[in-house]
């Protein structure tokens, strides 16, 4: 397996991706020069048999960005449903009322600060699945190792399997590729990894999992795993209409960090004691976790109280967007 190192660039090649891969790597080229760009698309010819939104789809698909940037820009007034209708794209939504139910704007301007060059990466998984680029950052945060508050993309858990910004298993990597739909699946399919069935090819193994330390294959995956389970807690009556956004993606976040059996088992009867000692253990070591549990009293209760103090320190949408007065 490739070490824990940031792939080089050229190792997705723009003739190799998918529309939504080759929207990524070229804005990633270009941010140096991404005003000047932008302007270009905001004030260049559009095709007059389209739509506002379906033009704006189309210039955000090839520079990597949220459509509905382009559209405030030229003045037009569109919908977050309009914009992703035009581009191809079904909003993750609850009970139809989508994600803007309550509390803060999900889908406020990103501010990175030393993370910011993962913002292309962000924005365009965020305008492919309809995810607030914040849940999505916040994500990472969680997950990611970091050195000054910098994301790590050659993050690895010494104690599973678990690798690059989002932290995944090297099974779930396998099986978000073998799913249909997925920004994985689109680049196994045209790099050859996949037999007639779909399944990962064993000689494939190891090029696929080298790809968790390439920063936009971890975050595309991510946004794809975590429409998927929000949408798997929402048919459990778990997501629902009025959760305020943080703590949609803090759910989102659950359902990355335990898979979406645990986090449901989590956020209703609780986890089995056997269990929770195993996930606590992974992830603060066995002789902090006995140290948590005997202070609690059980492992039920040592992983609930470290988990949910985690995600209620590392889940904040306010902390990935840009801060405005009001006046």
């Amino acid at each position: 397996m490739t070490s824990a190192t940031q792939l080089p660039m050229q190792s997705l090649s723009a003739p190799q991706l998918s529309p939504e891969g080759r929207a990524a790597l070229a804005w990633s080229d270009m941010r140096q020069d991404m005003l000047r760009q932008l302007w270009q698309a905001v004030l260049g010819e559009a095709d007059a048999n389209l739509s506002p939104a379906q033009n704006a789809a189309a210039s955000a698909q090839m520079l990597g960005i949220d459509p509905a940037i382009l559209l405030a820009l030229q003045g037009e007034n569109a919908g977050d449903a309009a914009v992703a209708q035009a581009a191809g794209l079904a909003p993750f939504a609850m009970g139809g009322t989508g994600l803007r139910a309550s509390g803060t704007d999900p889908n406020a301007p990103l501010a990175l600060e030393g993370n910011a060059i993962y913002q292309p990466y962000l924005e365009s998984a965020s305008a492919r699945t309809g995810l607030p680029a914040a849940m999505l950052a916040s994500i990472v945060d969680a997950e990611a190792a970091s050195h000054n508050g910098v994301w790590d993309p050659g993050s690895r858990n010494p104690r599973s399997s678990a690798a690059g910004l989002t932290q995944f298993l090297a099974s779930t990597w396998e099986s978000e590729t073998e799913r249909p739909g997925t920004f994985l699946n689109g680049v196994a399919r045209e790099r050859g990894w996949l037999d007639q069935n779909g399944r990962v090819l064993p000689a494939a193994r190891e090029d696929l999992l080298a790809l968790r330390f390439d920063p936009r294959s971890s975050i595309e995956a991510a946004a794809d795993y975590a429409r998927a389970n929000l949408s798997a807690l929402e048919n459990q009556g778990l997501v629902h209409d009025g959760l305020p956004p943080e703590e949609l993606a803090k759910r989102a976040y659950l359902a990355h960090h335990l898979g979406v059996g645990d986090a449901a088992r989590f956020l209703t009867t609780g986890l089995d004691p056997s269990r929770a000692r195993v996930l606590l253990a992974s992830q603060i070591g066995g002789n902090a976790a006995a140290h948590r549990i005997q202070a609690a009293g059980d492992a039920t209760a040592a992983h609930r109280q470290w988990l949910t103090a985690y995600v209620d320190r590392k889940i904040r949408l306010e902390d990935h967007q840009r801060r405005t007065i009001t006046v």
